[in-house]
């Protein structure tokens, strides 16, 4: 039996954990569905979306993720401490943002009732803090959104969600780079910073890169005429700032919804990895060269289907344990065989098990 999730994390100092979600029956519901040949990569996009908006309405800070064909990853930091800095009215309305009432007149109303509560008030302070209720916030809207669009009910999610504590710093960098080498590790790409992935790796590269680019084109006649100012007043410092800059790189931080420079975020309170960006990847790329990064074979025979003959050999192995001395190969295993060889579809093979089974459980 599985441990209850209080004895697995720690909800009343919160910290690092690492959580995890698959699709029920690992089937690919958020990439190419070769059984149907849908493309469902668009959901990766609802999925990237929301945990960015939960990270800015729970007490967490997001530092990495992964978003595959078939499941999730996220690295993530429970801070109960900030949660408790909240005023009553910031919790009341931190929860309005998951659950909108009708009109605003409404949400009005129903802060004044929670207000005079105090009780209800401190457990929804604990749930915008704590892993369960965070979890339940992302599953629970891509599945209901999934099976709306398709017309359809049912699980979208197998089972519990995986979640296990990090306990320092160290072992936080190694998972986040294990997450990070997830689209390696199944074959998708070839570099863990291939544009086109959505994990934080290639998210932090992209936000970067369009940080710098909007500051190259913004005011640029202005930076000359200030550059060209502190020349000729001071030569020399303008060359010592730069190198400044250069030397002191900044630390890895959390991620934040929204464009712009995400390794200096603009939050007062938060956690800083030690470790720099670059630092960060060139331990990526370490890891992926010495074989952390290798795809298995697995994920790629997952996504095939079983043939005819692959589905013999597996019935004929779990009729051998219902009798105690079964033959490996019987006459009637080489009739079918040679009958599933001529005839391809799957049709031909219904018709076999019904001639001769069906006769046989008949009589």
């Amino acid at each position: 039996m599985r441990k209850p999730r209080r004895q697995q994390l720690d909800f009343e100092n919160g910290g690092f954990c690492h959580l995890s979600s698959r699709c029920v029956r690992q089937s690919f519901l958020l990439g190419r569905d070769f059984d149907t040949g849908k493309d469902f990569s668009y959901r990766r996009d609802w999925i990237e979306k929301r945990v960015l908006f939960l990270t800015s309405v729970f007490s967490v800070e997001l530092f990495g993720y992964a978003i595959m064909e078939n499941h999730y990853h996220l690295v993530v930091n429970f801070i109960p401490k900030l949660a408790a800095l909240w005023s009553p009215e910031e919790v009341a309305r931190r929860w309005l943002r998951l659950r909108p009432r009708k009109t605003p007149e409404l949400n009005d109303s129903w802060v004044e009732e929670v207000l005079s509560d105090p009780d209800y008030l401190e457990e929804l302070r604990e749930r915008l803090c704590t892993a369960p209720y965070f979890m339940k916030e992302l599953n629970e809207y891509i599945a209901r959104r999934a099976n709306h669009e398709e017309k359809t009910t049912g699980a979208f999610w197998s089972g519990r969600y995986y979640s296990r504590s990090i306990k320092n710093e160290d072992d936080m960098v190694g998972c986040m780079a294990y997450v990070d080498l997830n689209p390696m590790r199944a074959g998708v790409v070839k570099n863990p910073e291939q544009p086109g992935q959505h994990t934080s790796l290639v998210r932090r590269l992209e936000e970067i890169e369009f940080h710098q680019a909007q500051v190259n084109a913004s005011s640029h006649e202005t930076l000359v005429i200030a550059e060209s100012s502190d020349k000729s007043s001071h030569p020399d410092q303008s060359r010592d700032e730069d190198s400044d800059k250069t030397q002191h790189p900044i630390p890895l931080r959390p991620l934040v919804s929204g464009h712009g420079r995400l390794v200096t975020r603009s939050l007062d309170v938060g956690t800083d990895i030690p470790i720099t960006l670059n630092s960060y990847r060139h331990r990526v790329s370490v890891l992926a060269t010495h074989g952390a990064g290798l795809p298995r074979k697995k994920c790629r025979r997952s996504r095939k289907r079983p043939s005819s003959e692959d589905w013999l050999d597996h019935w004929l192995h779990l009729m051998r344990g219902f009798r105690r001395r079964a033959p490996v190969r019987t006459p009637l295993y080489d009739w079918m065989k040679a009958d599933i060889q001529e005839e391809s579809s799957s049709s031909a093979l219904d018709t076999i098990f019904s001639t001769s089974f069906g006769s046989s459980a008949a009589t």
